[in-house]
């Protein structure tokens, strides 16, 4: 019996095997089963991109340069009722010569969040997953459920997107990343809808105002899809006569703006941040012809070796059927004006002189989004090419899910910061003072200094704090252990009260009874 039951059960296996592999198909194909699995990838991953943006995001250190230059303006607008003009530490400032609508989200994240990390930082997250939340909605309606879920896989799994200078920090790079998402969206969508020109003349709109001249490659884009015979669809240069319209709020900003000090800030904004950016390697930002592109291998590599190799299969049975752009499908044209967006935004930044590893990081939602179709799309193709598309999209997920890990991490506190976040709120504003020996007015040290609500950096040593002790402003300074200062504070100890002490340095204050004449 068990010699006749031994074969048996042998070739029995592959057809059990094959019948579980059968049984899986069938329920793979059943509506509500794809419904459950596609809402589940989907929410999973929405989940995990919020949770990259939110944690930790409320007490990380400020950061200096833009975020902290952005908190600042962003502050003291709110504190003026200003919606116009951004300052830094009181005056005009014509370092950062960008228009208001950055600050306007800073500002309303301080209404709801005060004035704290948090609220200068959560705008950023609600953009980008805003940012997400759209190309995961468009690339579904456009591509099918596949190509949604695998665009919204890589989106989750962008550090360029979700950390650098956007996501998780307060600068304007979020919400202008948004803006330029939905007027490329939009200038696509055009092609069929030639409305939708609108749509994107007014995402323009919207992202000049966030970051000034960077918007202009959308204008080049939709430029280039209205005059591309086959690419172009019923979208036609004429169109964009009525969707001019939509650079009105710019025209209003601008006519505003000219009202308060002429032509400085627009003088600004075309000699610096236009023509000197594009031509020098500005404030030691250099880099060569390839630094964008080997920032994006270096950062998001496997997603890019996959997103290319698919675009390169559907791109290729494309010129089999036709050579000719007006004998392909809409959906090719569709990969192709994707890849096209991406591939202006590379090029122009990388023959700018000035070199920031943000600046190409628009390009990147849409690259999501053209993996996402084209290997959807290379799915249906040869069933042999299954198995090692799935697996390299599993090893891009992961590979790029640990980058993001290995750079989400605690940063230590900034002594500094921290001393002055600790200074009781009394109700009153308080000029603070530096020890030369301690540290300097950094971007950061002023936002924390400001955002606190109750001090206000003053430039000067310990000569310019008991001058305006004398004036009974309640000043405090910041000193540091061994030096000068401090030594001169030791002498004098009933002169002096120390209030906080954070590492090697404190605070202090005159005691009262020194302030008076």
């Amino acid at each position: 019996m068990t010699g006749f039951s031994e074969p048996i059960s042998v070739r029995a296996r592959p057809g059990a095997a094959a019948g579980r592999g059968l049984l899986f198909a069938e329920i793979t194909r059943i509506p509500w089963v794809r419904s459950i699995a596609f809402a589940a990838a989907s929410g999973g991953l929405l989940l995990l991109t919020a949770h990259t943006l939110l944690s930790g995001i409320a007490t990380q250190n400020l950061h200096d340069w833009d975020e902290s230059r952005h908190a600042v303006s962003a502050y003291e607008m709110s504190q003026r009722g200003d919606l116009l003009v951004n300052t830094w530490r009181g005056s005009p400032d014509y370092w950062n010569l960008k228009p208001p609508l950055s600050f306007w989200a800073i500002m309303a994240g301080y209404q709801v969040f005060g004035f704290t990390p948090l609220g200068l930082r959560a705008p950023s997250a609600a953009f980008t997953f805003g940012t997400g939340l759209l190309i995961w909605a468009w690339t579904t309606r456009r591509f099918g459920r596949a190509a949604g879920v695998i665009a919204l896989a890589a989106f989750s799994s962008c550090n360029l997107l979700l950390n650098l200078h956007s996501g998780r920090t307060g600068d304007p790079d979020a919400l202008f990343i948004l803006a330029m998402t939905a007027g490329v969206v939009a200038g696509i969508e055009a092609r069929s809808r030639p409305r939708m020109l609108v749509v994107a003349v007014i995402a323009f709109s919207l992202a000049f105002l966030t970051k000034s001249w960077h918007a202009g490659l959308l204008l080049v884009f939709i430029a280039l899809l209205a005059f591309t015979p086959g690419l172009r669809g019923r979208l036609r240069g004429a169109s964009l006569l009525p969707a001019s319209l939509g650079l009105l709020p710019v025209l209003v900003w601008a006519g505003l703006r000219f009202r308060f000090d002429g032509l400085r800030f627009f003088d600004g904004m075309v000699q610096y941040d236009l023509l000197n950016r594009g031509s020098n390697a500005i404030e030691g930002h250099t880099g060569d012809g390839w630094y964008y592109l080997t920032l994006w291998f270096e950062q998001w590599g496997p997603w890019l070796a996959v997103g290319s190799a698919t675009v390169c299969v559907v791109l290729s049975r494309s010129t089999r059927v036709s050579p000719h752009l007006t004998h392909w499908s809409d959906r090719r044209l569709t990969i192709l004006a994707l890849a096209l967006w991406p591939a202006l935004v590379l090029l122009a930044f990388s023959l700018a002189g000035t070199k920031l590893g943000w600046y190409a990081t628009p390009g990147l939602p849409l690259v999501c989004a053209l993996t996402g179709c084209s290997a959807a799309s290379s799915f249906k193709g040869s069933s042999a090419l299954r198995p090692v598309l799935v697996l390299a999209l599993l090893l891009a997920f992961v590979q790029s899910q640990q980058l993001i890990a290995g750079l989400r991490h605690d940063e230590p506190a900034v002594a500094a910061q921290v001393a002055l976040t600790k200074v009781p709120d009394d109700g009153r504003l308080h000029p603070v003072f530096l020890d030369p020996d301690a540290a300097s007015w950094t971007q950061s040290m002023v936002a924390t200094a400001e955002m606190s609500g109750g001090l206000a950096p003053r430039d000067g040593g310990l000569q310019a704090f008991e001058a305006a002790a004398s004036s009974s402003t309640l000043p405090l300074m910041l000193i540091r252990r061994g030096s000068s200062t401090d030594k001169a504070v030791d002498e004098q100890p009933l002169r002096f009260r120390r209030i906080v002490q954070q590492d090697d340095l404190y605070l202090v204050r005159l005691n009262p009874k020194e302030t008076l004449p």
